[in-house]
């Protein structure tokens, strides 16, 4: 049944749900109290000292909380990363530390092999960079000969 729909149609389908009705929903979420606290305050309902503080606690909410949520996520995925390496079989230790060591060594033999096959490369742009400089100062040098000849 689902190969039976237009794809152009399911396309824009899946952008309105999956895309635009999030970024509008948020959108509302996140400006709706700033309408509400401007109405309240222009209509004098509630004071300055008031919205001072509704906006700090908004900021704590808003800025503060996914922050500390954030980083707490990331502790903890820390943890859980030191905790793992030490649950490491001790039969494994030689395999990972040879594994870490045939890494080191393609990935230096990568480097060399970049470096070998950028020199050329970086040759002849050097090359074309210095003719392509000498060549615009001669044609600067012939314009300035040109300009004192046409004064005189």
């Amino acid at each position: 049944m689902a190969n039976d729909r237009d794809p152009i149609a399911q396309h824009r389908r899946d952008l309105r749900l999956k895309i635009v009705t999030p970024i509008i929903g948020a959108t509302i979420f996140v400006l709706s109290p700033i309408v509400i606290l401007s109405v309240l305050l222009v209509m004098g309902e509630i004071d300055k000292g008031q919205l001072t503080t509704i906006s700090v606690i908004m900021a704590g909410v808003c800025v503060l909380l996914p922050l500390v949520t954030l980083m707490a996520g990331l502790d903890f995925a820390m943890i859980m990363l030191i905790w793992g390496t030490e649950q490491i079989p001790a039969f494994l230790v030689p395999v990972v530390r040879w594994l870490r060591k045939t890494i080191q060594q393609v990935a230096a033999l990568l480097q060399t092999a970049i470096d070998w096959t950028s020199e050329p490369v970086i040759f002849v742009e050097k090359w074309l960079v210095y003719i392509g400089t000498f060549l615009n100062g001669l044609v600067n040098w012939f314009e300035t000969y040109d300009e004192e000849i046409k004064h005189e």
